[in-house]
């Protein structure tokens, strides 16, 4: 049969579109929005099916969809939608839609090949915008890999991070997913932007604000109305237009003064042959600080709390770090001086623990969705067909959470093969895979190792729940599609001091 061919339906309770409808109309509180779902809700509700489509062997499973909007689940709870659907259809690939585009959920391992190493998926392409070819961006973010351009920074990394500690004093408690965040953001502003906005502590605390506005604005649910008012929608144009302003400044201020300074903004004014102006130049740069902030500052703070939970891990973290400083200390009268001048490749072998520790977290907590498009001619994966213009999805758990790949994969387990040594073919996605490697991955190790040493150095950790009881397990985690999920109960961490520094 072809693809619109119904082959058989499966039948879904009622109640489940019911609580869907209410929950996306009772958080937005919008007029419009309830009169759209009963105009079309209705005949939604009363068919209580799930289609399931012939398209090769084995099937397809489509996704019941309202006629003006697409898949009503994807729009109020994106993750849990997919990660639901692939449970109770586990053999079979699904497609809803996005309004008006097509969205493959694709799962298994010949599917997971083509995701990441066939050239037509392509990574950029998005809604009403198709480049020709792959990465038109390849030859900026590979300057994320570059050592002439890490190297400079480690000793800024290492002063910022020291700095903003000081404010910490000898005990407190603090919010990993707040404090380490921050931490995070300085680093990486400075690489990206440099000092005109680094250098500004009030502009930073104005980036992180804005940021943690537009992240939260920016849901699935907000694609079904984006010209409607709500407070999100108003806090997300004022956040857009402050990172906006602030970035623009900086640029400006650099190409008026002159100035020469060796970081990603540096290359994007000196760059000739793209002839870039000032508004793509800052796309690049918030893009740039957003990928920190969105998955390297939570993973940091996720690194440290299942560190906490498994105490022969930690101490041997602990273990290694201490040697690696009593190795580099010299002649200096303090290790953050000695660290100063620790070369850029000694950090990247050093603290192996520490690596091992951090590619677990991304393998349990990096299990959302990634996204192409086949900007090219049909692909032919198995009996299936992803056809020109098809969005595509591969959900990072059905590798990362496959127990043919990691037994008990749910156990933190920091022995186990990551990146190499698995039978698996790209089992492990943490640091991209096929032709879309991470770019910043060297840069978020050595933020991660810098940021860690520097804390585990200074205080012992220990964390607490919100009643400031010792934390007695891993918390459960809110689970996003598109980002690192946050726990579900709050998680801070009672600090005292270890030495003095």
């Amino acid at each position: 049969m072809g693809l619109h061919s119904c082959d058989f339906q499966m039948k879904i309770p009622a109640t489940v579109y019911v609580m869907h409808l209410f929950q996306i109309i009772i958080p937005g509180c919008s007029l419009l929005a309830l009169l759209v779902f009963l105009a079309d809700g209705i005949q939604f509700i009363l068919r209580q099916r799930w289609p399931v489509y012939q398209a090769g062997r084995p099937p397809i499973v489509c996704l019941a969809r309202l006629k003006y909007i697409g898949s009503l689940g994807f729009f109020m709870a994106p993750y849990h939608f997919l990660h639901e659907a692939h449970a109770s259809f586990a053999d079979f690939w699904l497609q809803f839609s996005v309004r008006n585009y097509r969205v493959l959920a694709v799962f298994g391992e010949e599917a997971r090949d083509a995701f990441f190493t066939n050239k037509n998926l392509s990574l950029h392409d998005g809604p009403g915008e198709r480049k020709k070819g792959a990465d038109t961006d390849a030859w900026f973010v590979r300057r994320f890999v570059r050592t002439d351009f890490l190297e400079p920074y480690l000793a800024n990394m290492l002063s910022d991070s020291s700095k903003d500690l000081d404010p910490w004093g000898s005990q407190g408690v603090m919010d990993p997913f707040v404090s380490l965040h921050k931490l995070v953001f300085q680093a990486v502003t400075r690489f990206v932007v440099g000092n005109e906005l680094a250098n500004d502590p009030r502009k930073i605390e104005a980036v992180v604000n804005a940021f943690h506005h537009l992240q939260k604005g920016s849901t699935p649910a907000s694609l079904l109305f984006p010209w409607f008012p709500t407070p999100a929608r108003v806090r997300r144009i004022f956040s857009g237009f402050t990172l906006y302003r602030i970035i623009s400044k900086a640029v400006k201020s650099r190409r008026q003064t002159g100035e020469f300074h060796q970081d990603i903004l540096q290359t994007l004014l000196d760059e000739t042959e793209e002839q870039l102006d000032d508004t793509r130049i800052m796309k690049l740069l918030l893009l740039s600080i957003f990928a920190a902030g969105t998955n390297t500052a939570p993973i940091l703070a996720w690194l440290h709390i299942y560190m906490d939970q498994n105490a022969a891990w930690k101490a041997q973290v602990i273990s290694e770090m201490d040697s690696f400083l009593a190795e580099n200390m010299g002649s200096s009268s303090s290790f953050l001086e000695a660290l100063m001048v620790v070369p850029l490749a000694v950090w990247e072998h050093a603290l192996p623990t520490l690596e091992k520790c951090l590619e677990e977290t991304i393998r349990l907590r990096l299990i959302g969705a990634l996204f192409r498009r086949n900007v090219g001619e049909d692909i032919m994966v198995g009996s299936h067909t992803i056809h020109r213009d098809d969005f595509v999805i591969y959900m990072s758990e059905n590798a990362h959470l496959n127990e043919s790949i990691y037994p008990n994969p749910q156990c933190f387990d920091p022995s186990r093969p990551h990146q190499d040594g698995h039978a698996a073919r790209l089992g492990y996605l943490g640091w991209g895979a096929g032709h879309h490697p991470c770019p910043g991955h060297r840069l978020a190790k050595i933020m991660t190792k810098i940021i860690s040493v520097l804390i585990l150095s200074r205080f012992t950790l220990e964390a607490i729940d919100g009643k400031g009881q010792r934390l007695a397990k891993v918390p459960k985690t809110i689970n996003q599609l598109f980002h690192i999920g946050l726990p579900a109960e709050p998680v801070y961490f009672r600090y005292t001091a270890r030495r003095c520094s």
